[in-house]
């Protein structure tokens, strides 16, 4: 029996050690920082412009790729694709419970990592308002043609607030619900 056990605590370890040494990852030996900025459109474009607004948690972070090429130069750059599953609709054809991907710019594949200056991270797990685009011309190339985050990642925080990801202030929740609802042409 105390075989057993030493034997399970062993086990226990490696898989913890191995863990642990597995998710450690040394810096990229190349990061390309893509500097751009986001047009600073007033909050009503911004909503009329999405494809959907939704509200829930990020649940999945899936692995990098590389874009098509952007040109006759051939540049490419890495995107992410991240999965939110939606708990409330306040625009789009999207249903509660449904899980909907979009493309984040930038990402890590091997030694090179790719940021882009005004681009935001998502983190699993983190509740957001999120309005959701789809793309044109270069950014339709860069994003696959998939949807992607621009500039509508609010962050719902633990005392039900809502925090723009770079924009300056704090709204509740239900607030930025009826300002965005009261934005959207019908």
């Amino acid at each position: 029996m105390r075989n057993c056990r030493m034997v399970g605590l062993l086990v226990l370890a490696l898989a913890v050690a191995g863990g642990v040494w597995a998710t450690t990852q040394s810096p990229p030996s190349v990061v390309i920082d893509v500097s751009f900025s986001l047009p600073d459109l007033p909050f009503d474009q911004l909503v009329n412009a999405a494809d959907m607004i939704v509200l829930g948690p990020i649940t999945r972070i899936g692995t990098p790729t590389w874009s098509d090429p952007l040109d006759s130069t051939g540049e490419r750059v890495i995107t992410t694709p991240v999965g939110v599953l939606v708990t409330e609709v306040l625009k789009g054809n999207v249903e509660p419970g449904e899980l909907v991907w979009f493309r984040q710019l930038g990402g890590r594949i091997g030694d090179t990592a790719v940021r882009f200056g005004d681009s935001t991270d998502f983190v699993k797990g983190e509740k957001l308002v999120l309005a959701l685009y789809r793309p044109e011309g270069e950014m339709a190339v860069m994003t696959g043609g998939e949807l992607y985050a621009f500039d509508g990642k609010y962050v719902i925080t633990s005392d039900g607030n809502a925090r723009h990801c770079w924009r300056p202030g704090l709204s509740t929740v239900e607030n930025l619900k009826d300002q965005i609802r009261a934005a959207i042409v019908r």
